[in-house]
């Protein structure tokens, strides 16, 4: 009762306030350093963008179907093994992981 009573205090004294609240927001200022910065090029940063771009399909619409533009090459291109119920990158990244321990 008492928690009730303080928002309902906390209301009526808020709209006996009429003055206008603004947000100042600041633009992004295009001679920063960040705005200069080059794209991540180095190996390990192209290797991950050609992994993403191997798992899109791009002969499907995003706005039709975003999850087959997004997945359908990956899903394609990595059939669930046998034995296994699930599969997916964590899995691939299990199975690499286990081949280069073993060799």
């Amino acid at each position: 009762a008492i928690v009730i009573l303080t928002l309902l205090i906390m209301l009526l004294s808020n709209s006996a306030d009429n003055t206008n609240h603004v947000v100042h927001v600041q633009p992004h200022k295009k001679d920063c350093v960040e705005a200069n910065k080059l794209p991540c090029l180095n190996e390990h940063c192209i290797f991950a963008s050609s992994e993403i771009l191997k798992s899109i399909d791009a002969s499907i619409d995003p706005c039709d179907d975003f999850y087959g533009y997004s997945c359908n090459q990956w899903i394609k291109n990595n059939p669930i093994p046998e034995g296994k119920s699930t599969w997916g990158t964590f899995g691939k990244l299990e199975q690499m992981n286990q081949l280069i321990i073993r060799n």
